[in-house]
């Protein structure tokens, strides 16, 4: 493999992209822009967050804590965009207060937070312009 294919998928997850029919049940209308799962800015998010717990909480990660850091590294370096809308029909604007509140919901969280990480890999994966081609046709 050529260094150059190495950084250009590093490029591209940084980027982030458009993911579209997603295959989790009842969200395959569901858009999510997102960068790639393991972008720079989430792996030091991550690893700042967990080093703010006592010592004696990091290893391992109680699911209460491990839940809290994926959705903060979530809102603030992978999810950028979406297109939810309300009950109304009217799109609801993406930020991150919002995001923050969906992913932690009792009723939708665990599912979006699936889709936003299921995005997120397809991203790192496939690829910004891979993904761009395929919305296009």
């Amino acid at each position: 493999m050529k260094l150059s294919k190495i950084r250009s998928g590093v490029a591209k997850a940084e980027a982030g992209a458009w993911v579209r029919n997603l295959p989790i049940d009842g969200l395959d209308d569901l858009a999510l822009k997102v960068r790639g799962a393991f972008n720079s800015d989430a792996i030091r998010l991550r690893t700042s967050l967990i080093n703010e717990l006592p010592k004696d909480e990091r290893k391992p990660l109680s699911p209460e804590n491990d839940q809290r850091i994926s959705v903060e590294v979530a809102v603030r370096t992978i999810l950028v965009d979406w297109n939810i809308e309300e009950e109304s029909g009217k799109a609801l604007p993406f930020s991150e207060d919002k995001a923050r509140d969906l992913l932690n919901d009792p009723d939708i969280g665990r599912v979006l937070r699936n889709a936003v990480g299921f995005a997120a890999q397809i991203v790192a994966s496939q690829g910004v312009e891979d993904l761009e081609l395929d919305a296009k046709n």
